[in-house]
């Protein structure tokens, strides 16, 4: 219901970062802060039961608020990430993304139309191809189609995996087949692979 995250520090900006899931313990948390800092930046997409924004346009008083895209700013953040690591050329490169949420889709659709050749590993099979199904209609016209993970399995090492999912994930067994020391993973999610995983 409530989790902090790592603070930062931008330039002479301070900011403290929590998750919360819970309407009580996010009022309690506005009410505290409010007023005391300058801003309270809020996401403002629903990915959960409780409307953030809207409970803190009702509870911030003094401070100001401000409506945030999380899930925008990692996907710009990996974008540059990988174009950097790759110099701005993504052309052909296999990249698997995982999971198959707002945020993976994002990451998966601006790879593709890199022209990166992306494939997707969702939680279910089902899930996977309504997803693939639904993001490739999205797609510029002539752009790759995104893939399903199962047809990377005969295409040889994926270049880049990006994790986007909100829990570890548990088939790490299937990625030692496709990846080699020269595969760039990234995690965008939380604590998505394990330190056995890492460490192998």
């Amino acid at each position: 219901d409530f989790r902090v995250f790592p603070r930062r520090v931008i330039e002479d900006n301070a900011m403290a970062c929590f998750m919360i899931n819970d309407e009580q313990l996010l009022e309690k948390t506005l009410q505290f802060f409010d007023g005391k800092v300058d801003y309270i930046y809020i996401d403002v997409e629903l990915k959960q039961k409780i409307n953030l924004f809207e409970i803190a346009q009702q509870t911030v008083q003094k401070s100001k608020l401000i409506a945030a895209k999380p899930n925008d700013n990692t996907l710009e953040s990996v974008d540059l990430l990988i174009r950097n690591q790759y110099n701005d050329n993504l052309l052909g490169k296999k990249i698997l993304v995982i999971g198959t949420g707002n945020l993976a889709g994002k990451i998966a659709i601006r790879l593709a139309e890199r022209q990166a050749n992306v494939y997707v590993k969702g939680r279910s099979l089902l899930k996977q191809k309504e997803f693939v199904n639904a993001v490739n209609l999205l797609l510029p016209k002539f752009a790759n189609p995104i893939k399903s993970f199962e047809t990377v399995l005969k295409e040889n090492t994926l270049d880049i995996i990006v994790s986007a999912i909100s829990a570890t994930f548990e088939e790490e067994d299937i990625l030692y087949p496709v990846i080699n020391s020269k595969t760039f993973i990234i995690d965008v999610g939380i604590n998505n692979f394990s330190n056995n995983f890492i460490q192998r």
